[in-house]
């Protein structure tokens, strides 16, 4: 079906817990030329109509990804170009999620799909936490964007091999050459860095290859290291809703009733009594699996396109990989 034939989407938002943490609804698939593409032989690629801008190989056993980049300066242009004005007049951070949720609709090379979404600010997480933790201070401290290895993105080389290990690396990866630091866009962007007026970074959570990719901000993530400031992240997260267990409801609501009227029960403990009762009958959302399209085509396609970007000497190595996998 032609783009312009498709329905056109509407949003419904709803707030969570955290002002970190916004939760929306998209109610229909919006047009878009945006794809993951996956072969037979654990092969992605991600376009954006006819241009080509990441393209992954898996390993053997699932315990690793080789990524590649594209090689030019271009943006991908997923989100339009934000502008000065709009840059300094949006400071709130529910603000700027809503307008990054409105702007992703509109896109036509948009990663949404019919269905839940969640836009979180980028922590890391202890282990065996969710990676998805919503913090409430203005910005992410520096030290933990250097952790999550997003500034590590700013020096991206053409290919990387991440081995995913326990849980996944969950690095940050560039959909197009990083900026030169001297660039009019990185150097225009600095002085809203130093302001605190800088519009967020936007990532997208893509389960497969246990990445972040950079749908837009790479010259603002550029001008905020640049000026030693930490910007504000956005994860766009797919989320599925998941039942409570029965058993934990019932433990909330038996609790709450027990002790609730209890005369030794003082009015902090009643309130976290209420709203541990909220909760329990609060839907529940998990991060979901991202989707891609089959392409029987792809395994041709994708020697030689990497090649043409990495030449034969690391096409062979990032070919080696799946060989060397074991599923011990």
């Amino acid at each position: 079906m032609p783009l312009s034939e498709r329905a056109s989407p509407s949003l419904a938002f709803q707030r969570t817990d955290s002002d970190a943490s916004l939760r929306f609804d998209v109610s229909a698939d919006p047009p878009s030329d945006l794809r993951l593409e996956v072969s037979r032989s654990r092969r992605l690629r991600l376009l954006a109509g006819d241009r080509r801008l990441m393209w992954a190989q898996l390993w053997e056993g699932w315990y690793g990804v080789t990524l590649v980049r594209n090689d030019d300066q271009a943006s991908p242009a997923i989100l339009p170009p934000f502008r000065a004005a709009e840059a300094r007049a949006r400071q709130g951070r529910e603000a700027w999620m809503r307008r990054v949720a409105e702007l992703l609709v509109a896109s036509s090379r948009s990663p949404l799909r019919s269905g839940s979404w969640r836009l979180c600010a980028l922590q890391p997480a202890s282990p065996g936490a969710s990676r998805f933790v919503s913090v409430r201070d203005p910005y992410a401290p520096e030290a933990q964007l250097e952790a999550h290895g997003v500034y590590g993105a700013l020096e991206a080389p053409l290919s990387r091999d991440d081995h995913f290990g326990g849980s996944g690396s969950w690095h940050v990866w560039p959909l197009r050459r990083p900026s030169d630091p001297d660039a009019s866009r990185v150097k225009a962007w600095r002085k809203h860095a130093r302001d605190g007026t800088l519009p967020p970074v936007v990532l997208l959570s893509v389960s497969a290859l246990s990445t972040y990719l950079i749908l837009d901000g790479h010259d603002r993530l550029a001008a905020a290291r640049a000026e030693g400031r930490a910007p504000d992240v956005f994860v766009l997260v797919p989320v599925v809703e998941v039942v409570r267990p029965a058993q934990h409801v019932e433990h909330d609501v038996r609790t709450y009733t027990e002790y609730f009227e209890a005369p030794v029960v003082g009015l902090a403990a009643r309130e976290a009594l209420a709203r541990n009762l909220v909760r329990a009958f609060t839907p529940l959302f998990e991060p979901d699996v991202s989707r891609a399209v089959a392409n029987p085509r792809l395994d041709d396609e994708w020697g030689d396109e990497v090649r043409a970007i990495v030449g034969d000497a690391d096409l062979a190595r990032i070919a080696s990989h799946p060989l060397q996998g074991t599923d011990a």
